[in-house]
């Protein structure tokens, strides 16, 4: 219901600015074992919800358990589906692809997956090519009535995860951003019998 979707999304941002103010003092990611699967899902729930957008997901079932800061997470996850939904003011869709790659460019052409990726890719404004290296500058901003905050923390968020956020967009066209976090080597302790069905797709 739309009641228990408030409560938890309130609850959320009450867990979130805890973590924040940990993030903005410096201080090192509180990590747990978590899976990425759930965050995305509840991200596009929350984020999504009163919206025109649409999300279509693909998740790999077969994608392994992560280590990470599930508020500072989830703070990432909400500002790239806010920062898509603000470049489609008319509506339109958002794809989340979480597959499996490696942390780097040398990794990936040695053909290592020791990476959980996690794409974002929209069909908006774009970003033009001269600002791509500035987005992450917590002072820059392209909407005249914002900050930049929003991918600036979400690109410190991922380094201090030992993650990789890159951002590949064209005017006009949209915008993909893609995060890679370090697989865990541990199993969450409530982890489900894997799915006969090799993806998981659905729509918000």
């Amino acid at each position: 219901s739309e009641l228990e979707i408030a409560i938890k999304a309130c609850m959320k941002a009450s867990d979130i600015t805890k973590q924040m103010l940990t993030f903005s003092k410096g201080g090192a990611p509180r990590t747990e074992i978590a899976s990425i699967k759930d965050l995305v899902l509840e991200a596009a729930e929350l984020n999504s919800h009163g919206s025109k957008l649409k999300i279509n997901l693909e998740i790999d079932d077969s994608i392994p358990a992560v280590e990470v800061d599930v508020g500072q997470i989830h703070q990432v996850f909400g500002n790239l589906i806010i920062n898509a939904d603000q470049a489609m003011p008319g509506g339109g869709c958002l794809s989340i692809r979480v597959t499996h790659g490696s942390l780097s460019e040398e990794s990936e052409k040695r053909g290592d997956r020791n990476a959980v990726i996690i794409e974002f890719e929209d069909h908006g404004c774009g970003i033009a090519e001269d600002e791509i290296d500035l987005v992450t500058d917590p002072y820059y901003t392209t909407k005249a009535d914002g900050t930049g905050l929003g991918l600036s923390t979400a690109f410190w968020i991922i380094q201090r995860h030992h993650g990789r956020l890159s951002i590949n967009s064209i005017v006009g066209q949209g915008t993909t951003v893609r995060i890679a976090l370090p697989r865990s080597s541990k199993v969450l302790s409530d982890a489900k019998e894997p799915q006969h069905c090799a993806t998981d797709r659905g729509e918000y």
